[in-house]
């Protein structure tokens, strides 16, 4: 399973740091202005959920993450499933989560 990052703005290039980039697909945004573009060596898509299907998505903007759920969670998408909330789960709770999913592998080795 590959990761995607649903926000390209600094809360999204902050979640790259507990994640191997190499498993990262792309980013998630949904500005026309960022969709097409490069973030951190990755590419911006809109949303669509045959493009999320097999991933896992980080979900990094604040105040929208309810509209994100409800948007995921109508096409299919489960919390803890499919997707998880940055804000929720950052520093040592999703590297533990990742591991916990069986996707330990996917972290950077730190030291």
């Amino acid at each position: 399973k590959y990761f995607i990052i649903w926000g390209c703005g600094e809360r999204g290039e902050k979640s790259i740091q507990w994640v191997e980039k190499d498993n990262i697909d792309s980013f998630i945004d949904i500005s026309q202005d960022k969709i097409g573009t490069v973030v951190c060596g990755k590419e911006v898509h809109g949303y669509s959920p045959h493009e999320v299907k097999n991933s896992f998505v980080i979900i990094t903007p604040l105040g929208h993450e309810y509209e994100i759920q409800c948007l995921l969670e109508k096409d299919g998408f489960r919390e803890g499933e499919d997707f998880l909330f940055f804000e929720k789960y950052k520093s040592t709770v999703i590297k533990a989560y990742i591991d916990a999913m069986g996707l330990g592998r996917l972290l950077k080795v730190n030291g």
